[in-house]
C-alpha cells in the first residue's frame, strides 16, 4: 500500500500469481476484491506519510489468509477435554502467541458448545414432549 493523500492509496497485491496494482482507491470505502472485502481509515495521515519517507517500498503491507490454512493450524494447537461428564463441562485449551487471540478462538468454540448443547436439549423436548402429554389433553 502507498498512500497519496489522506483521501487515496495505491493498493498492489498478488493473486493466483497474477501481480496487480491498482491506483487511486478512496480511504473509508469499501474495496471489493475477489479474495476480501475490505476498507482502509486513516487516523495520522502525516505519521504515515513520514513512515513512508523513511523506507523506500512497502512502509504499509498486510496479508490475507486462506481461512482453511488458518483453520488446518488452530485445529493442531487446540485441545478439548471433558472436565465432568455428569454437568457436560468441557475443558478447551489452545496454544496460541496472541493471547487475545486466543482468548477469542477459546471463547467462540464455547459458546457453540452451548448453543449445540441448548439446540440438542430442544430439540429432545420436541421429539419427547408430545409423549409425555396424556392422551385426552393431545
Amino acid at each position: 500500500m502507498e498512500f497519496q493523500d489522506k483521501n487515496t492509496f495505491t493498493l498492489r497485491y498478488t493473486f493466483n500469481g497474477e501481480k496487480k496494482e491498482n491506483n487511486n482507491y478512496k480511504t473509508d470505502q469499501w474495496i471489493n476484491l475477489p479474495f476480501a472485502n475490505f476498507k482502509i481509515s486513516i487516523r495520522d495521515f502525516d505519521n504515515i506519510s513520514s513512515q513512508q519517507k523513511e523506507f523506500e517500498q512497502n512502509a504499509y503491507y498486510f496479508m490475507v489468509n486462506n481461512p482453511n490454512t488458518i483453520v488446518n493450524k488452530i485445529v493442531k494447537e487446540i485441545v478439548v477435554t471433558p472436565l465432568n461428564a455428569e454437568a457436560k463441562t468441557i475443558t478447551i485449551k489452545l496454544r496460541e502467541k496472541n493471547p487475545g487471540k486466543a482468548s477469542d478462538i477459546v471463547n467462540n468454540i464455547a459458546e457453540e458448545f452451548n448453543s449445540y448443547d441448548v439446540e440438542k436439549v430442544v430439540r429432545l423436548q420436541i421429539i419427547f414432549f408430545p409423549l409425555l402429554i396424556p392422551p385426552y389433553h393431545r
